[in-house]
């Protein structure tokens, strides 16, 4: 805004110039408008052709006069606009510098490939929940935007391993693929998958008979937007009361209720510890309604002899910092409750 600001001062003293220089001619050598305006014009760019009329004695002072403002208002205009173009291109420089080593210190965070209407709604939602993440995207238009917003970008083609690499993808925990082509698509995550093996990968598929294609590329999880839609329609019909908590559980950010999935790793005090024992219901309030293994499996409504071992993923619902403090007791940041 202040450059937008100084722009505007230059440009109106650079009009006064000109229109003070028009006027006078025409007032002291008595011509037309036009030629005492390409007069004011030639002579304040020195650009050295002849005079347009005979010019009286006045005539002559004036323009010497006309010529220190006016030069010096022309040197001025492109000085300034010099120093604008110099000092954005060193802030633009500088900021992704800050950022690139922001970047390099983070860890367990989300990668976004992509930021259409999809990927920014992604963004958008991991954004309101406080979760690390970093967008990579190759329009500059968008990630100058994004990055305004306080959101960390990498400007570039996520298909180039050395984009990923200034995403920190070694470090990452996940990765949401919403690029509008399912072969690039295939060939991000493929990348992705050699540089981090452990990286939970989901690819939106652009056709649905490319889900397999995308799965057997390194996808854990591959979403069709339209089997997807299909499915919420048949159950908002069917199972409105259902629909209606599962939606508020998982997208109204207002709530203090979520569910979540945690981790058990192999230092936590829980590891190898059975439900009823772990006190998590009586120390938390939070009710377990399935435990991913790590083979994939899922036991729902689990026993309370059911032992947690490492990798399991406990889906819990509850109040959202109960889970943030089950999140550290599993990940062995606390010792205890």
């Amino acid at each position: 805004m202040e450059s937008l600001r100084l722009i505007r001062y230059v440009l109106l003293a650079l009009s006064v110039i000109v229109a003070w220089g028009t006027f006078g001619y025409m007032l002291i050598e008595h011509v037309s408008f036009f030629e005492a305006l390409y007069m004011t014009i030639i002579t304040i760019s020195t650009v050295g052709f002849n005079e347009t009329f005979p010019l009286t004695q006045s005539g002559r002072v004036f323009t010497m006069i006309l010529i220190i403002f006016g030069t010096g208002g022309i040197l001025l205009t492109f000085g300034v606009l010099a120093q604008i173009a110099v000092e954005g291109s060193l802030r633009r420089i500088m900021g992704r510098r800050r950022v690139e080593k922001q970047i390099n210190k983070l860890s367990r965070h989300y990668i976004v490939c992509g930021s259409g209407r999809i990927g920014g709604r992604v963004t958008h939602e991991l954004q309101v929940r406080k979760i690390p993440l970093v967008v990579v995207e190759q329009d500059p238009a968008i990630a100058d935007s994004l990055m305004e917003d306080g959101i960390f970008v990498v400007q570039g083609s996520a298909t180039e391993e050395e984009t990923l690499e200034k995403a920190n993808i070694a470090q990452a925990r996940g990765l949401v693929v919403t690029v509008s082509s399912d072969a690039e698509a295939m060939f991000i995550i493929l990348s992705a998958r050699n540089m981090n093996p452990k990286l939970f990968i989901i690819a939106r598929a652009i056709e649905e008979h490319n889900e397999r294609k995308l799965r057997q590329a390194g996808a854990n999880r591959v979403i069709s937007p339209y089997q997807l839609i299909s499915k919420r329609m048949a159950n908002a019909i069917l199972r409105p009361a259902v629909h209606d908590m599962i939606d508020d559980l998982l997208f109204d950010s207002r709530l203090d209720l979520a569910i979540e999935g945690t981790e058990v790793f192999a230092n936590s005090p829980l590891s190898g510890v059975t439900l009823r024992d772990s006190g998590i219901r009586q120390k938390l309030g939070l009710i377990i309604i399935g435990i991913q293994k790590a083979t994939g499996n899922i036991h729902f409504n689990p026993s309370p002899d059911e032992v947690l071992e490492p990798g399991d993923n406990l889906i819990t619902i509850g109040d959202q910092e109960s889970i943030r403090r089950l999140a550290d007791w599993l990940s062995g940041k606390l010792k205890d409750i």
